[in-house]
């Protein structure tokens, strides 16, 4: 099972383009488009996130997606699990009445909001997204489902960026665990996953039962226009 799961992993990582100084300069944007191009990329990414629901064993009412590309992968798994599906979405996005919230991103502020019916209390929920940067927008709509009463059962991602050191920051303002899919985990920590280690763990007594949690993949290749150079 490790290996099955390892094999889906490096298959990810060869999809996984860098390309720096993009949307503007010193930024490093990773490109998952080629992920969604190939059937067997965009299977694996499925087949991870569902695998990790089951060996953590989360209970599970919803998936919440989080703009935008948090709706690329949470329909799949939405419906992989037979469950339903929702949108956090930037301000302004969403018809009727709203909860919003405000925080930072890598590269400026943003708007948060979900739709006051879109979740009800006790509703167990697992967010998922794209990429964990700063957490800021990750940690924006934890609060979104929190003042929705909502049980968060566990945060996925499918890049985190390792390199930014704010990331640690949100972690100890808001409780909560990091799983890295990598092999370069920062603290021995296990997981009932296959190939999952801990890449940030919490003091036991900071992190409540329902602390979001975070599926990682390591660093991808960094890419130029034309060339693509594997730095792993």
């Amino acid at each position: 099972m490790e290996g099955h799961a390892e094999s889906k992993i490096q298959l990810l990582r060869r999809h996984i383009h860098a390309f720096p100084d993009f949307p503007k300069k010193g930024i490093l944007f990773r490109d998952i488009c080629p992920i969604l191009k190939d059937p067997s990329a965009l299977t694996a990414v499925i087949d991870l996130f569902e695998e990790h629901v089951k060996n953590e064993n989360w209970e599970v009412d919803l998936i919440v997606g989080l703009d935008a590309r948090g709706f690329l992968f949470g329909p799949l798994l939405a419906q992989r699990l037979g469950v339903g599906f929702v949108m956090v979405r930037k301000k302004g996005k969403l018809p009727g009445a709203t909860v919003c919230v405000a925080y930072d991103l890598e590269y400026g502020k943003a708007e948060a909001e979900i739709q006051e019916d879109a979740v009800t209390p006790g509703q167990k929920v697992v967010l998922l997204d794209d990429l964990l940067a700063t957490g800021g927008t990750l940690f924006a709509a934890c609060e979104l489902l929190k003042k929705q009463d909502a049980e968060i059962q566990g945060c996925m991602v499918v890049i985190e960026l390792t390199e930014l050191k704010d990331v640690d920051q949100w972690l100890r303002s808001s409780p909560a665990t990091v799983w890295d899919l990598g092999s370069r985990p920062r603290l021995d920590h296990p997981s009932t996953s296959p190939g999952l280690t801990a890449a940030v763990s919490l003091s036991k007594t900071l992190i409540p039962p329902n602390a979001p949690r975070a599926l990682q993949l390591p660093p991808a290749p960094v890419c130029s226009t034309n060339v693509c150079m594997c730095s792993l």
